[in-house]
């Protein structure tokens, strides 16, 4: 179950990204780079595995797991820039700052947040 569920989400946000049409390339990549690159997505398995226990998972209760998701995303981008912790890799890979510069982090941050509501 927590596999496909992981499957699921993991899917679900490459779809958001696709569908993004934000203009510049960059902030676009900089944004879906965070949210794309891993992690156990256990915020979102535990919101839908709680609701499953009562129903099955309707589309919408889909979509506030994916927002938990990117709201961990962003809290992870601003926690990684220089001002706060200055990490320079993240799941083994370069932070957003680092790959993108810390102004497009920034923005990609704030998008995946305003994306959330």
């Amino acid at each position: 179950m927590i596999k496909t569920y992981k499957q699921v989400i993991d899917s679900q946000l490459s779809i958001f990204c696709k569908q993004q049409n934000l203009y510049v390339d960059q902030f676009q990549d900089a944004l879906c780079y965070s949210l794309l690159n891993g992690g156990k997505r256990l915020r979102a398995i535990l919101i839908l595995s709680i609701i499953e226990l009562n129903h099955p998972v309707s589309e919408e209760e889909l979509k506030v797991a994916l927002a938990i998701e990117m709201m961990h995303a962003y809290s992870l981008i601003h926690d990684d820039l220089p001002a706060m912790d200055n990490a320079l890799l993240r799941r083994n890979l370069p932070t957003n700052h680092i790959a993108f510069g810390e102004d497009m982090a920034i923005l990609a941050g704030d998008g995946l947040n305003t994306n959330t509501f």
